[in-house]
């Protein structure tokens, strides 16, 4: 593009007959002309692919019965739409500006004259105004790339709402048709009984004094099972369910026969290895007595539409154990795992937040954890339940972490305040996550932006030994302990639980 215009202000300057100032100017508006008919090829194409999954999405939505909840949901994604068309009218502008460009090609072939003489000191100064042109386009160009990088985010992102909230709309119809049918048909079930103690016992114990002494101090102030210790049952079994459809039905079953048990494992203070946090965990056991581990029944819960009643329970159990920590532990907090789908819940959260309120003085010792994906995913709605949460003084801690090119003032913004790493990524995988620093300078460049490195999934000594060598401060893994659960006695009574 530089070339032809070159030669375009050079063909009028010496074969036109015009003056200097005028070749380069008529020689810059052609190549910035060019500029705008690439962009406008390029973004062209990307909105046309846009504009067809729009049309599909738009289809989709009209398919599905609105509910009152969605209505203003809908509206906005209507504006979303009038402007997606006042987008196909700027394209059809590029398109007459390609038209004028074709027609500058050809009045340019046109031109045969020749000119014998020319001077040398105005050659060079033309091609110093070539180069400053060309120095110009690229800026130009580099912010036309920019511009577009974040039209087409923006794009993606809204896409991305559109088909959660279709999806959210057809999983409302669902359960409502589902609710129906099963309403004539069911049955009182037995009020939820307290006499199954949560059973599963660490196979290995903590291999240093000190650190068998601080669990065994903080498992006898929550009634964990100690490890190793005899079970009133048969320990249950972690197989995983692979049907589907009876695998949906045991998790409806489990949960309203409040089957529900909380597990906690802890965050341990390095090197000294003393419990510091614990992090609450979710376990479903069915009518047999096995064990559904998340990674089992996640994607179907949330498919079902019931991880909220999940998430409510982990919620009010994990406040009965801060309050019992608060009496009988020096541990500083518990973390909870929170579904995107919970804070999407326009029944849940409400009531959640409405929760928390109520439990102020919680801020400084209950931590909500998210994955980074789901915090990458996150929509409008998404992020404003997030907000409503920092306002009232939570604050935030992100696991799964896979990539480490990340805004870290944003983060801790937004509330975050504790960032997990896996101890494999922090030794060996820094460069395939991105990272811009070394891992030996990981935890003070957090701690920088007011973020705690917690370093998970520690299971050998050695991987201990090379994490102590970068000064981290936390750790969690199988090498400190496994999982455990917390004896149903420290819940209250049934009808205590069934408040939640």
């Amino acid at each position: 593009m530089a070339l032809s215009a070159t030669a375009f202000s050079a063909g009028l300057f010496v074969q036109g007959g015009f003056g200097l100032v005028s070749s380069l100017i008529a020689g810059v508006a052609l190549f910035l002309v060019m500029i705008c008919a690439q962009a406008a090829y390029v973004s062209s194409r990307r909105a046309a692919q846009a504009v067809e999954r729009l049309a599909q999405l738009e289809a989709a939505v009209h398919g599905v019965q609105r509910s009152p909840e969605n209505g203003d949901r809908i509206a906005q994604l209507s504006e979303k739409f009038e402007q997606f068309d006042g987008m196909a009218e700027r394209l059809q502008q590029f398109d007459q500006m390609v038209e004028h460009i074709d027609q500058l090609n050809r009045e340019i072939s046109q031109i045969h004259r020749d000119r014998s003489n020319i001077e040398p000191s105005r050659i060079k100064r033309l091609a110093a105004e070539v180069e400053r042109i060309d120095a110009r386009q690229d800026a130009l160009r580099s912010q036309l790339q920019i511009e577009s990088k974040e039209r087409y985010e923006h794009l993606t992102a809204e896409l991305k709402m559109l088909e959660t909230l279709v999806k959210q709309l057809a999983e409302n119809v669902a359960s409502s048709k589902r609710a129906a049918l099963q309403g004539q048909q069911r049955q009182d079930l037995p009020a939820p009984g307290n006499d199954d103690p949560a059973v599963l016992a660490a196979d290995d114990a903590p291999s240093a004094p000190e650190e068998r002494e601080a669990l065994e101090t903080a498992d006898r102030a929550l009634h964990i099972q100690p490890a190793g210790e005899e079970a009133e049952q048969e320990p249950a079994t972690l197989e995983p369910v692979i049907d589907e459809l009876p695998l949906i039905n045991e998790l409806r079953q489990s949960i309203e026969s409040n089957r529900i048990e909380l597990f906690l494992q802890p965050i341990m203070t390095l090197p000294q290895r003393r419990v510091r946090y614990y992090e609450a965990l979710t376990r479903l056991r069915n009518e047999s007595g096995k064990l559904l581990l998340p990674k089992d029944y996640l994607s179907l819960a949330e498919s079902a539409g019931i991880m909220s009643v999940i998430d409510n329970v982990m919620l009010y159990r994990s406040v009965q154990v801060l309050r019992r920590l608060a009496q009988r532990s020096s541990a500083r907090g518990v973390f909870c795992n929170i579904s995107a789908h919970s804070l999407l819940d326009p029944e849940f959260f409400p009531e959640f937040i409405s929760f928390m309120e109520q439990n102020l003085a919680l801020t400084e010792s209950m931590y909500f954890e998210f994955s980074q994906t789901m915090i990458e995913h996150c929509g409008a709605v998404e992020k404003e339940s997030l907000s409503a949460l920092a306002s009232l003084g939570f604050r935030f801690s992100m696991d799964q972490v896979t990539n480490l090119d990340l805004d870290y003032q944003a983060m801790q913004d937004r509330g975050f305040h504790f960032m997990k790493i896996d101890a494999d990524l922090l030794l060996r995988g820094m460069s395939q996550a991105n990272a811009q620093i070394h891992a030996a300078d990981m935890r003070s460049y957090l701690e920088r932006f007011g973020i705690q490195l917690i370093v998970s999934k520690i299971e050998e000594e050695r991987d201990l030994a090379s994490v102590l060598d970068f000064s981290v401060k936390l750790g969690q893994g199988f090498l400190f302990s496994e999982p455990r659960p917390v004896r149903p006695e420290i819940f209250g009574t049934g009808d205590e639980e069934a408040a939640a």
